[in-house]
């Protein structure tokens, strides 16, 4: 080897050794995890996917048919533009705001990938043209991914009380006063309903009161709603904060998740809104929610947005999707109420009731970090660290066992 080719060999070895190794997602990396595992009595309780009662994936009934239908029609593999499908957007809008909104011709939007992507893109756009302080402010605590997204798009983070561990309910009081505190115009993040991680949902009176803030401070709320009829099992109910803040008629930016209440994870269908003080407004900011897209990932995907399109567009489909959602929440709702009476057969002499009391997919169980652990590597119940669970991942199968494994790794306390 020559002098020049031993140089060169030499700075390509050390021109990555800076960069530090990456720990697993705690979510992600825990189904790689229980997929290793040989243990037949598995369970997983950490991912936030929907299961049905033999613990398997679900599609949507809706979501066959419109499957069979997009096959027929011999759809194309054409790129849509930039912003998304226009005929997607229109019914995406609706489905959040209602169809009967007054200021539905002042929202301004476009698909996304997912909410994951809605949440990126209107932070991207915040970023870029908001012309107060650049930070948005988070629920304590929050979904992780929130502050990673955030801080991604180059805005600071902040923070405000939300839940109360004593009292494993809202720390409604203490909200109030951190969104009080706020300076003028700041920027805020509402999970509209099912808060990820907790369970814990405001009620309609504290979201009223939380509005009156909201507008006194002049604060721009963006809502992450990502389990629209999975809490309550009605579209509209899921809603409530949404319609309550929009129909208010102040700005604010809205993303929308389609994944859970169409069981369509993989395909990342999602929208992001901005209502907007007229239409003059909402053209350009659709134009340049557009031009973000376009430097991002060029244009979104066509399948998932087709799909939805012939159930939303269809009186039958439509029909059989609701009931499919009212199913899926009420599944949930009766898990929480099968885990807790399991625990109290078992004998378990701590207060659960806050299981029953929680919203949507997520349950935060007041468990320890270390109680975790005990759960996955004694039980093979698989939950990550902060306590929070998915209630989808239970089934009249399992139920009994996880209840078992909780009440072992809390004796005592």
């Amino acid at each position: 080897m020559t002098t020049e080719e031993s140089t060169s060999t030499s700075k390509s070895k050390s021109l990555w050794d800076s960069i530090e190794p990456v720990p697993d997602d705690p979510i992600l990396g825990m189904i790689t995890k229980f997929n290793e595992d040989k243990f037949p009595n598995k369970v997983n309780i950490s991912v936030g996917a929907y299961r049905d009662e033999n613990g398997k994936p679900y599609v949507l009934r809706c979501v066959q048919k419109s499957l069979e239908k997009y096959v027929k029609d011999n759809v194309n593999h054409e790129y849509i533009p930039m912003g998304g499908d226009e005929t997607f957007i229109n019914l995406a809008i609706r489905v959040a705001y209602g169809d009967d909104f007054k200021y539905l011709n002042r929202v301004a939007a476009c698909q996304s990938i997912s909410g994951s992507g809605a949440l990126e893109i209107g932070q991207t756009f915040l970023k870029k043209f908001y012309p107060y302080k650049k930070i948005m402010y988070y629920s304590s605590p929050t979904w992780a991914n929130h502050i990673a997204i955030c801080k991604g798009t180059g805005l600071d983070v902040g923070e405000y009380r939300y839940y109360d561990p004593k009292t494993k309910d809202v720390d409604f009081e203490g909200m109030c006063e951190d969104l009080e505190k706020l300076e003028e115009h700041s920027m805020v993040l509402f999970h509209a309903c099912g808060h990820n991680p907790t369970g814990v949902d405001l009620s309609h009176e504290q979201w009223e009161k939380v509005l009156k803030i909201v507008i006194k401070k002049e604060i721009l709320p963006l809502f992450d709603m990502a389990y629209q009829g999975f809490v309550s099992g009605d579209l509209n109910e899921d809603a409530f904060a949404v319609r309550l803040f929009a129909n208010s008629g102040i700005n604010m930016l809205v993303a929308q998740s389609f994944a859970k209440n169409f069981g369509l994870y993989g395909e990342r269908i999602g929208c992001l809104s901005v209502l907007t003080q007229n239409e003059k407004q909402k053209v350009v900011i659709k134009q340049n929610l557009a031009k973000i897209v376009r430097s991002k990932y060029s244009s979104p995907p066509k399948f998932g947005a087709m799909i939805i399109n012939n159930i939303l567009s269809n009186d039958e489909l439509k029909k059989i999707w609701l009931e499919d959602i009212k199913m899926m929440a009420k599944r949930i709702i009766d898990m929480r109420v099968a885990l807790k009476t399991k625990l109290e057969e078992i004998g378990s002499k701590l207060d659960w009731s806050h299981i029953v009391k929680q919203r949507g997919m997520f349950a935060y169980t007041g468990l320890t970090p270390e109680q975790c652990d005990r759960l996955k590597e004694e039980f093979h119940v698989y939950t990550i660290r902060s306590g929070r669970i998915s209630i989808a991942g239970l089934n009249p199968s399992n139920v009994e066992y996880v209840a078992k494994a909780f009440h072992e790794v809390t004796k005592g306390n």
